[in-house]
């Protein structure tokens, strides 16, 4: 929950209707989920295929009273209502979730890549629950809008985030890295998802490296060779920019210098055996999965957990 007063600030916004200091929950942007609209404030979004202003009276009809807009509404139209008028209601959600962040020093973990970031973050949710009070993207919300959806969930009981991150073009992810700020980076894998935003595969990389910037450690496979060169060039970069460098925590198959090395993977009866080495100490997990992507993100939640451990 979070005073109307530190919205109105964060977002930058002119005030226009009655002084009330509301308390506000819930963020929504699509009017068709309220169903009370008590405690809730309504950001009219400008997409390529909607604009939200035009739901401003859908939202009102069922209770909602604040709402944040870009654009002059006739405010006569909704008596009680509060409208809080920025230029652009997108990054004034953005800039929100900036001020919502920078309220919490806990623990955030923050995974970006081409695929395996959403299951990812929900098996570290269900393996960490029981050490942490945890806040973390809900479904898939990776994006421009999301991350801020997300960010906004953060309040005083949580002692450890777990958000994602998506990108499709340059430039995007380093608003996604003010709202985020990782402590914990898991970069999951690189592929082809997303190549039509960039020049080549390795510009993808090192813009989806943004994310961890002034993050403390990274996880990652060591055996995505162009993302393995990518880290190390960015590390240096990183090092020499700020106070601590930058802790690569990597898995391998085939790489004797990697944080975790993987010896053995044994599949049987729909479960997978993985044994590693991991600080000359040989140490073994078992999966109820024997397809190659939920191997791959089953072990980089192991390394988030064995990276806590240290």
């Amino acid at each position: 929950m979070k005073q109307l007063s530190f919205i109105i600030s964060a977002c930058n916004a002119k005030c226009i209707g009655e002084s009330i200091d509301y308390t506000i929950q819930k963020i929504v942007i699509d009017s068709r989920v309220i169903h009370n609209g008590e405690a809730v404030i309504f950001a009219a979004i400008n997409t390529s295929r909607n604009d939200g202003h035009q739901f401003i009276v859908d939202a009102y009809s069922k209770g909602v009273r604040c709402f944040i807009v870009s654009q002059e509404v006739d405010f006569n139209l909704f008596p009680g209502a509060i409208f809080l008028l920025v230029d652009d209601t997108i990054a004034a959600l953005q800039a929100l979730a900036v001020a919502v962040r920078e309220q919490y020093s806990i623990p955030i973990i923050g995974l970006t890549g081409s695929n395996g970031k959403t299951i990812t973050k929900e098996w570290l949710n269900h393996l960490l629950t029981g050490s942490f009070n945890i806040v973390r993207s809900p479904k898939s919300y990776n994006s421009q809008i999301g991350v801020p959806l997300s960010v906004w969930l953060m309040n005083q009981h949580h002692t450890l985030g777990i958000f994602e991150a998506g990108i499709s073009q340059m430039g995007e992810m380093n608003l996604l890295e003010k709202m985020i700020q990782p402590t914990i980076g898991v970069f999951t894998n690189i592929g082809e998802a997303h190549n039509q935003g960039f020049e080549n595969s390795k510009q993808k990389i090192n813009e989806k490296l943004v994310l961890f910037k002034d993050s403390e450690s990274l996880i990652y496979c060591q055996d995505y060779e162009e993302l393995h060169d990518c880290i190390l060039l960015f590390s240096q970069k990183t090092t020499a920019q700020r106070r601590s460098p930058l802790n690569r925590f990597s898995w391998s198959y085939k790489h004797k210098d990697a944080s975790l090395q993987i010896k053995f993977v044994h599949k049987s009866f729909g479960k997978t055996n993985i044994r590693a080495i991991y600080e000359n100490r040989e140490l073994e997990i078992e999966i109820p999965f024997t397809d190659a992507a939920s191997i791959e993100n089953a072990i980089n939640c192991w390394c988030v957990l064995l990276y806590r451990s240290e």
